[in-house]
């Protein structure tokens, strides 16, 4: 199976997963992928999260309303609107990563 067959089913997964569950879908992807394809590395699981949540943020982008959100967001925190883009994304890879490594060191026990 190609690296990149890997990557879009474990995002849309991951998309399905939190659209059901909202982040607890993340944690239960990362749990179940590696009992499905065993040779899933916890970096392939974040990676898929975090394409998939960069999707879910491009996908709500209905006409600039989304832009508009972060950029009165960002105002509060002080920060450009795109910086919580990265700050969400990159939760969701470390949310995935992380449960990966702690699924990964449960098994091995």
């Amino acid at each position: 199976m190609s690296r990149a067959f890997v990557l879009v089913a474990l995002a849309l997964a991951f998309a399905a997963g939190t659209w059901v569950g909202g982040w607890l879908g993340v944690v239960a992807v990362a749990l179940a992928a590696p009992w499905l394809l065993r040779t899933l590395q916890p970096v392939t699981l974040g990676l898929g999260a975090a394409v998939a949540w960069l999707g879910l943020i491009a996908a709500a982008d209905d006409g600039g309303s989304l832009g508009r959100l972060l950029s009165r967001l960002g105002g509060l925190f002080g920060v450009p609107g795109w910086a919580l883009v990265v700050v969400a994304v990159l939760y969701a890879f470390l949310l995935a990563w992380s449960t990966a490594r702690l699924a990964e060191g449960l098994r091995t026990r």
